[in-house]
C-alpha cells in the first residue's frame, strides 16, 4: 500500500472502470446493465467516490442527498466495496470520514445506508462508526 487517495469519480468512464469491483460484490453482475445503472445514475446526480493506491481504483461508493418529509435533509450511502487485498487497512473508514464530512458540509441532518444482514465486516465497520438500526428496508420485485 502506497499513497491511498480518496477522490471524486468524475467521468462515466472512470465509473466503468469499477465494474471489477462490484463483481465482487455482485458476482452474477452483468456488465451492459452495470453500465447502463451507471450511466442512468451519473446523469441524475448520483455522486461517486474511489480510494486508489497509485491511480488504481481499490474502493469505490456512491452516496445522493435527499430530503424526507419527516425528518429532513439526508445524505445516503449505496455499495460500499473494498477490494478485498485492500480490506482490514482502514479504507473503508477514510470512504465513511470522506463523506461524512460531505454530509456536514451539505448540512444533512443525518447518513444512511443499507448492508446485507449478513455482511458482519459491513455491519462491524458501520456499528463502529455509530450507525445503528433503525428500521428494517423492505423490499419487493416486480
Amino acid at each position: 500500500m502506497n499513497s491511498i487517495e480518496i477522490k471524486n469519480i468524475t467521468k462515466l468512464d472512470n465509473l466503468f472502470e469499477t465494474y471489477p469491483l462490484y463483481k465482487i460484490m455482485y458476482p452474477d453482475e452483468n456488465e451492459q446493465i452495470f453500465k447502463n445503472n451507471l450511466k442512468w445514475m451519473f446523469e441524475h446526480n448520483i455522486e461517486f467516490i474511489c480510494a486508489t493506491d497509485n491511480q488504481n481504483i481499490i474502493a469505490v461508493c456512491a452516496y445522493w442527498l435527499g430530503v424526507r418529509l419527516h425528518s429532513g435533509k439526508y445524505l445516503q450511502i449505496d455499495s460500499l466495496i473494498v477490494q478485498p487485498e485492500y480490506r482490514a487497512q482502514k479504507i473503508g473508514q477514510k470512504l465513511i470520514n470522506f463523506i461524512e464530512n460531505i454530509a456536514r458540509k451539505e448540512k444533512a441532518k443525518y447518513y444512511v445506508l443499507d448492508t446485507y444482514s449478513e455482511n458482519n465486516k459491513a455491519l462491524k465497520l458501520y456499528s463502529k462508526n455509530n450507525f445503528a438500526i433503525k428500521g428494517f428496508h423492505l423490499m419487493k420485485l416486480l
